[in-house]
């Protein structure tokens, strides 16, 4: 049985906010959210006891748009639409 890809994410998570962290950046405002995007158009998903969200690639951008921690500027949320649907092709 493969690892846990909600558990994978929390730990990916708290890595990055410990490199934020080193490298000195203002990481005190940054929030670092644990999220498992499937980017497999024919991915059958069944959810039980996840622990952080779990979406398609699709539902990312809508996720992140709706999202309350702080918000971003809108050029800020279509760069990173555009940046999530171009690695997902």
């Amino acid at each position: 049985m493969p690892g846990s890809p909600s558990n994978q994410a929390k730990s990916n998570a708290m890595r990055i906010k410990k490199i934020l962290t080193a490298l000195a950046v203002n990481s005190q405002g940054i929030w670092v959210d644990a999220v498992v995007v499937f980017s497999n158009k024919h991915v059958d998903l069944h959810l039980h006891n996840a622990h952080v969200p779990v979406m398609r690639v699709r539902d990312l951008p809508e996720y992140i748009v709706t999202r309350k921690f702080g918000g971003f500027s809108p050029p800020e949320i279509d760069l990173m639409g555009k940046t999530v649907l171009e690695h997902a092709q």
